[in-house]
């Protein structure tokens, strides 16, 4: 019965906040290594959402099955 309790609200403001953080961390890095200005690094944090929604949805789906 724990599948009731899941909805993907719950589901994508967990992930998003993780996400958020992974990107201001990897942003953080960026700025103390004086490479802020590199566009190409910038795109990398597209890898972070992508990784983000699959894994999101990956969880919603295992979480609904149990």
């Amino acid at each position: 019965m724990a599948s009731s309790n899941i909805t993907y609200q719950k589901v994508s403001i967990k992930y998003g906040l993780l996400v958020g953080l992974a990107h201001m961390v990897f942003f953080m890095i960026m700025w103390a290594l004086g490479l802020l200005d590199t566009v190409e690094l910038s795109f990398i944090s597209g890898l972070f959402l992508v990784i983000g929604i699959c894994v999101a949805i990956s969880n919603f789906k295992k979480q609904r099955e149990a």
